[in-house]
This record gives structure tokens, sequence and C-alpha cells, in this order.
């Protein structure tokens, strides 16, 4: 699974719509392989809900988007 697929999901799966706000954003720097997180705390341990989820069911994880 891609970075640039993850940091898509992460967009898609934990507050959709909040991801317009200014301020808020997800990246991916591939030269350094890390997903950096710009949301506010509520956001940030959906974040981290998703991405364990993600690595303990693989490509399962990326199931449909709510």
């Amino acid at each position: 699974i891609s970075g640039e697929l993850i940091a898509f999901a992460v967009q898609k799966r934990v507050y959709p719509d909040s991801w317009k706000e200014p301020g808020a954003g997800v990246f991916y720097l591939a030269p350094t392989r890390k997903l950096v997180i710009l949301h506010g705390p509520a956001a940030h341990r959906k974040v981290l809900e998703f991405l364990h989820d993600l690595a303990q069911r693989g490509e399962w994880a990326l199931g449909p988007a709510e």
C-alpha cells in the first residue's frame, strides 16, 4: 500500500468534510516516508486508530469508505 493511498484513505475515512477547513491537511512525504497530519486532537486519534487497523488488517482495512 503506497503512502499516497494511505493519505487519500485518511481523508475519505476520518472526518471527510473537515479536510477542506483552513489549516487541515494530510500529506505523504515520499523521500522520508512520513505521513504528516495537520488537524485537531480528535482527528489525530481517529487517524491513529485507522493506521492501527491498517497495520493489523492490511488492505482489508481499506474497504468501502463510510
